[in-house]
Formats: C-alpha cells, sequence, structure tokens
C-alpha cells in the first residue's frame, strides 16, 4: 500500500481521450429512493454530507455515465467511469444576503485507474474519485468495459457495458459548447470526506471543506452512435437508473477534455 500523497497538479487541465456517453433519466421517485443512495455513492461518500439532504437534494432528470480512456492528462494516461445521476438542489447565499436555491449537474461516483488523478481531482473540483481496476476487451461486434472497485469483496465488477457503433450512420463533430442550449454541463460538487482510516490507499482520498462549481468542456471531432448492452453481471439491467437493457450511446473519438479553475465557496451556516 503507497502512503504518501500525491504530486499537487493544479488546474487547468487539458485531456486526451476516447468517451462512451450513455445518456440516462433519473425521475424524481428514484432520487428520492433508498436504492438511488445505494448505487449513486461510494461508502465513504455515502456516510458524509456529502451526500446528506441537509447539504442539498437529489432532484433527478438528465443523467449519464461515461467511460473514458484517457491517453494523456496532466497526470498521465488513465481510466475513468463516472455516474452523473441528475440535477441536485442546493442553497447558496445570494447578493442580497437572502438564500437562493439553484439545481445543477454533479459527478456522485467516479472511478478512476490511478491514483494521482484520484488525489488530484479531489482536491482540485471535489470530484469523489476512487480507485478500480479496468477491463476492456475491444472484438468486432463491439468494445465491453468493466469497472472493479479497488477493496471490494465482490467478485462483480460495480459496472459493465458494451458499445456497438452504427456503421450506417456517419460519425460527426460535437461539443459541450454547442449544445449548451440543450444541456447544461455545469457541475456543482459539495465538500468532500477525507479518506483517513479508510482501507487502501487512503493518501490519494483528499478531503475538501469548500463547495465548487466548474464547467467542463469537451469536443470530438468524430462522435459515432450506437447500441450500449447495459446488462450487469447480475443479469439485470444498471437499476436503478435503468430499466432497459439496450440503450442509445456514443462514441466520442479523439476527444478534447478542459477543466479549468473551479468557483468555490463556503457552505451557508443554515446548511450545515
Amino acid at each position: 500500500m503507497t502512503t504518501m500523497t500525491p504530486a499537487p497538479a493544479p488546474p487547468p487541465w487539458s485531456l486526451r481521450a476516447t468517451i462512451y456517453t450513455i445518456p440516462l433519466y433519473t425521475t424524481a421517485s428514484v432520487a428520492a429512493s433508498r436504492a438511488f443512495n445505494e448505487a449513486a455513492y461510494a461508502p465513504l461518500e455515502a456516510a458524509a454530507p456529502f451526500a446528506s439532504s441537509t447539504l442539498s437534494t437529489p432532484v433527478g432528470g438528465l443523467s449519464m455515465v461515461q467511460l473514458i480512456r484517457y491517453s494523456s492528462s496532466p497526470v498521465g494516461a488513465y481510466d475513468e467511469m463516472l455516474l452523473i445521476p441528475g440535477k441536485f438542489r442546493y442553497v447558496v447565499d445570494g447578493k442580497d444576503g437572502k438564500r437562493e436555491s439553484k439545481d445543477a449537474l454533479r459527478v456522485t461516483r467516479i472511478y478512476v485507474s490511478q491514483r494521482e488523478t484520484c488525489y488530484n481531482g479531489r482536491k482540485n473540483w471535489n470530484i469523489p474519485k476512487h480507485l478500480a481496476r479496468f477491463e476492456w476487451v475491444d472484438k468486432p461486434e463491439g468494445t465491453t468495459i468493466k469497472v472493479f472497485p479497488l477493496h471490494s469483496d465482490s467478485p462483480d465488477p460495480y459496472f459493465q457495458a458494451t458499445f456497438t457503433a452504427w456503421s450506417y450512420v456517419p460519425a460527426l463533430p460535437v461539443s459541450t459548447r454547442a449544445l449548451s442550449s440543450l444541456v447544461d454541463m455545469t457541475l456543482v460538487q459539495p465538500p468532500l470526506p477525507s479518506g483517513a482510516g479508510e482501507p487502501g490507499d487512503a493518501a490519494a482520498l483528499a478531503g475538501t471543506d469548500t463547495w465548487c462549481k466548474v464547467v467542463p468542456y469537451i469536443y470530438s471531432p468524430r462522435a459515432r452512435l450506437g447500441w450500449i448492452d447495459l446488462q450487469q453481471a447480475g443479469g439485470g439491467p444498471f437499476a436503478p437508473f435503468s430499466a432497459r437493457r439496450w440503450l442509445v450511446g456514443a462514441k466520442l473519438e479523439d476527444a478534447v477534455v478542459e477543466f479549468g479553475d473551479g468557483e468555490t465557496w463556503e457552505t451557508p451556516a443554515s446548511s450545515e
């Protein structure tokens, strides 16, 4: 077990990647369910204010899973799986001193394959990264990805999916800026607990004290649509976020990803 704290790699970050995006939809009833809390958070965050209704409330809506192979980043190449289970309602201090409620997307669960990005993603933007092992299998009929969290007792992956591109649909360029009128990709992340006392690589599990808002930018010159097979190891779909096995997804090739400086603020006193 490594005990040294990874070296800081402050923003901005510019990365290159292949991205598999799986659009989902979280209903209000699912967002309010116990199943949501059990699936949306890793154990460390589930037991912390990060997942508590005292700081914010899940409201659902457009959601997604992304599976990413970063070929380059400020901390080297790595793999990543992230879950955004819709928007969350949170409270901020308004300019007139009154409290305001706002809604924004949030990454609630995310796994990465190396400790440097785990530490810096948590420290820079409150992204609740944890370490995992990834399996990628490329076959003529598609690409299968499996994600195995480290220090899990289960022999089954936390998540798996297979992407098969549609050969009859041409690839097209896509960017989050072009889609910003349809989907606001702003992420608002609560403070993170530290991994002190956690099994495994606790030094990579940095904690934070303030909220963070960041708007990631993604551009791909070739985005391909295709089928996503979401059958999980237990035989069903990715519950509770999808009741269907087959979904339409996208593969973004040669993608550019940028994360700038985040905007930070203290938790309003009445929310603590």
